[in-house]
């Protein structure tokens, strides 16, 4: 007869195998559903930052030297201006799936660092 403790942890076991194998096609459904949430996150925001940083690169530098194109309160990421694709849909394309990047990354409990500060490490 097996002592308190392991009978404890063969309940334990028991009652986890049950769980999984009840929870299995729900548990590896849900994983797959976030997974390809974020592959497709990531790949729009990777194929957005190419048209814009590379593709569209002579755009870019004329356009970021408008002075209507970041008001003096707003960044890159957050512009604050009315219309953030006016004459340049990519950079608005870019701000679309970099704030569903971050919008899935939290959803999906991935951290990341909104500020990165000089004596962030890395």
């Amino acid at each position: 007869m097996p002592d308190k403790g392991t009978q404890i942890f063969e309940n334990i076991l028991d009652a986890t195998k049950r769980y999984t194998d009840t929870n299995k096609g729900k548990v590896m459904s849900d994983l797959g559903k976030g997974l390809e949430e974020l592959e497709l996150a990531i790949s729009s925001f990777v194929s957005s930052f190419n048209l814009v940083f590379h593709h569209d690169w002579d755009m870019a530098r004329s356009r970021m030297a408008e002075e209507d194109f970041i008001k003096d309160s707003g960044t890159f990421l957050e512009p604050s201006v009315e219309d953030e694709g006016n004459n340049w849909g990519n950079r608005g394309g870019l701000l679309n799936s970099y704030r569903e990047l971050c919008r899935v990354m939290k959803k999906h409990d991935i951290e990341y660092e909104e500020h990165l500060g000089p004596d962030l490490e890395f």
